[in-house]
């Protein structure tokens, strides 16, 4: 059985990074300006403007991995088909998205030159990981509790 908590922390994980995936499809159809305003950098952005597919399909490559982390999110949740390693990745998920989210204080280092965006991507990065990293504990434990259970029948 799993716990219904950890369901809903790994499932509202997934929903956010699958909004990201679409915010990176949207980035390529919406053009340089929308790269240099969610801190793509002014180097992709300046090599879209001078019709280089490189910006396109690395935002492409993003989107891909992010769904991806979002299928595995869903999946630990029960609401698709198991698939394989899926505790680990979503463990995974949760840790990349944690470091990302410590790049806020990097940045709160030198709150002045930090666009307000950059922050909230930065407390976005957090939400995610800890929705998977509670997710994954609260599943991981029910998964064992589960099992000790049933053994002891």
């Amino acid at each position: 059985m799993k716990s219904s908590t950890g369901k809903a922390s790994v499932f509202t994980g997934s929903l956010v990074i699958l909004a990201i995936s679409g915010l990176h499809i949207y980035f390529i159809f919406a053009g340089p300006e929308i790269y240099r305003f969610f801190g793509a950098g002014e180097k992709l952005a300046s090599m879209l403007e001078s019709g280089s597919v490189i910006p396109t399909i690395s935002t492409f490559v993003l989107a891909i991995v992010f769904a991806l982390f979002a299928v595995y999110g869903l999946a630990l949740a029960g609401f698709i088909k198991e698939l394989p390693f899926q505790k680990q990745v979503v463990l995974a998920v949760s840790i990349i998205f944690i470091l990302r989210s410590l790049l806020m204080l990097k940045l709160l280092a030198d709150p002045e030159n930090v666009p307000l965006q950059m922050i909230l991507f930065s407390l976005v990065a957090l939400l995610v990981g800890l929705l998977y990293l509670h997710g994954w504990l609260e599943l991981r434990n029910s998964t064992k509790s589960a099992i000790q259970t049933a053994g002891c029948r």
